[in-house]
């Protein structure tokens, strides 16, 4: 266990794209020493074992990573496992986002795919590892391509670094350990490990969606169900958290935490929109021509028009970051209420 305040790695000025200084991680949250909190430091092949508990009925699976020095681009061997372990010694293995394999190569065009992880949905595995210790690869220079990179390093070189996986329904309300192994030669800061988004830690609003009124307006929260519940899907992202709605294909409602370290301004000013393909095959994702016809002219062009979902200053700390959010399914319908 290492005490935060001594990693110095968290004490090291950041130098934005355009060789602008910042503060440090540790300043910019306004890091108090007097409350002490510690880090786990992982280094290459450590294996963590948390004790058994009951796997929520919702939410993804979450981690703080801080990785100070990022694998090289070219080493497809540092990575974090995780895994759950359940009563019957069964070793179940969580991966990274599973990507919507009917969608996700439309509109995908001069990229070097021999330039992209191995494991990445170009590599036609939709299962990428936990986290890909690499940094995020130079070649991710739009929504579309940075959505393979979700799981690479990107803010975590700086401070603390948000990462889910997905847990399989089979799993939910089971008795588990949580198991973490790191694999190849690159050493990590693990802090808080925890289910369910932390921006949602007040609840998971209840809403009456139901276009034909065959459930009797009843109020249900946002769940991953893409069959049962269209119009209040649960789609969770490091970076924030939203219900989506098929029929008005928008959000609800999003939620998203706001502190001093997720608006240092880390990159300029971006333009890249897209269509969300980490929405599952039963839900409906924009056609490509609208969402670039809505882009090119912000009245709105077949119904629909261009605007951010979650704002984007108060994503500007990494490129990353930037992009998950730009990348959300951010076309609204010009009659929308």
């Amino acid at each position: 266990m290492v005490e935060v305040n001594q990693i110095l790695s968290l004490k090291t000025p950041i130098i934005n794209g355009s060789g602008t200084v910042l503060p440090n991680y540790l300043d910019t949250i306004q890091y108090d020493p007097s409350k002490t909190n510690y880090a786990l430091y992982l280094q290459s092949n450590d294996t963590i074992v948390h004790n058994r508990f009951i796997v929520p009925d919702w939410g993804s699976l979450r981690l703080d990573l801080h990785v100070p020095v990022p694998a090289a681009q070219n080493d497809q061997n540092s990575y974090v496992d995780i895994s759950l372990i359940t009563s019957d010694g069964q070793e179940h293995p969580l991966n990274s986002k599973d990507w919507n394999t009917d969608t996700r190569t439309k509109g995908r065009t001069n990229f070097d795919t021999k330039k992209v992880p191995k494991g990445s949905p170009e590599d036609n595995n939709p299962a990428l590892p936990a986290v890909d210790l690499r940094e995020v690869s130079p070649y991710a220079d739009n929504a579309i391509r940075m959505e393979t990179q979700a799981n690479r390093i990107g803010y975590g070189r700086f401070g603390f670094e948000t990462f889910e996986v997905d847990v399989p329904d089979e799993l939910r309300g089971k008795v588990a350990t949580l198991k973490i192994h790191v694999n190849g030669s690159t050493p990590i800061y693990l802090d808080d490990v925890f289910f369910k988004s932390e921006d949602l830690k007040f609840g998971n609003p209840q809403m009456s969606i139901d276009p034909n009124n065959s459930n009797g307006n009843v109020k249900q929260e946002a769940r991953q169900d893409a069959v049962n519940q269209p119009n209040n899907y649960l789609l969770e992202k490091p970076q924030y958290t939203l219900s989506y709605n098929e029929t008005d294909k928008t959000a609800n409602w999003v939620s998203y935490k706001l502190d001093s370290s997720s608006i240092n301004d880390s990159i300029g000013k971006l333009q890249s929109f897209a269509p969300d393909f980490n929405l599952p095959k039963a839900l409906t994702v924009i056609n490509q021509d609208k969402l670039k016809n809505a882009y090119r002219d912000n009245n709105g062009i077949d119904g629909y028009t261009k605007g951010h979902i979650v704002n984007a200053e108060d994503r500007s700390r990494s490129v990353q970051s930037y992009y998950q959010v730009n990348g959300e399914n951010y076309s609204i319908k010009k009659d929308y209420k």
